[in-house]
């Protein structure tokens, strides 16, 4: 839609349509030029881009790796390799082109994901009550040095930081698998507060609110707190403001992206079922 609107709107995509028809925008390695489609904002889809790209490979991991425990070594060895990977890219980073490499492409990031297929393969072992147990204390380990960097280099910034993009990237994705556990544990605190209504409402629609909200706050902010500071005179409210408002106007568009346009394709895992017996049984525990 957006490549169809480019002559109307003189949207400047300086070679980008390619990529993120294809969605291997985030895996370019070279500077592509500026893109240009103001007022919409669609530069946070690498992320999506990731996800796809990853879970393309995936089942097919799986499907290689019979056995739990070489399944589990793969996944482990393999973060170790791309921490190793952006280590070295962000040395090399006053040297490259492109400042996104340690961050954005699959290879230098798949690790968030992988620490959860991880947790996903242990929790099928004997291991599982005691990493359970244990997920509370990882992400206590896990927050504390990520608090203590910030307080360090006054936030976590990745741009211009090293602990942050290399070993920062990898404790924040342990600390949300082990919330992940820890929403696990029958019972729990976690559990209760992620089974809150509005929290599952804003999970339901969560990918349409991702999708739209940096155009809306493309559209909605400047002018939101321009007007605040105009007749309040305050830069605080004028921030409180155009969040207020970029949200209200996130979550309707997110609903109707969800039930006009979403739903239609969640509609056809209808023909993808299986059997969950028959899922447990083919990876082997030992």
């Amino acid at each position: 839609m957006l490549f169809l609107l480019t002559r109307p709107l003189h949207f400047v995509w300086s070679g980008w349509p390619f990529y993120f028809l294809t969605y291997t925008a985030n895996i370019v390695p070279w500077n592509v030029g500026p893109l240009t489609l103001h007022p919409f904002n669609i530069n946070h889809f690498w992320s999506l881009q990731v996800e796809e790209q990853f879970y393309l490979v995936w089942p097919f991991l799986v499907y290689r790796f019979k056995r739990l425990q070489t399944l589990i070594n793969f996944c482990l060895l393999t973060c170790l390799a791309i921490l190793t990977l952006r280590i070295v890219l962000v040395a090399l980073r006053p040297h490259l082109n492109n400042l996104y490499l340690a961050y954005s492409p699959t290879f230098s990031c798949a690790d968030n994901l992988l620490f959860g297929c991880s947790l996903c393969i242990l929790l099928r072992t004997s291991a599982r009550q005691r990493l359970l147990a244990l997920a509370p204390r990882i992400l206590a380990i896990c927050a504390t040095i990520l608090l203590l960097t910030g307080l360090r280099y006054h936030g976590l910034v990745w741009e211009t930081n090293f602990f942050v993009p290399t070993f920062g990237f990898t404790l924040v994705a342990i600390s949300c698998a082990a919330l992940i556990a820890m929403a696990l544990r029958p019972g729990s605190k976690t559990q209760q507060l992620f089974a809150n209504r509005t929290l599952r409402f804003f999970g339901k629609y969560s990918y349409g609110i991702y999708v739209f909200h940096y155009s809306l706050d493309t559209m909605l902010t400047s002018p939101t707190r321009l007007y605040v500071g105009t007749h309040l005179h305050s830069k605080a409210l004028g921030v409180v403001a155009g969040a207020c408002v970029v949200m209200a106007a996130t979550i309707p568009v997110a609903l109707l992206s969800y039930h006009v346009y979403e739903s239609r394709f969640l509609g056809l895992k209808r023909y993808f079922s299986y059997n969950k017996k028959e899922a447990t049984t083919p990876l082997q525990a030992t």
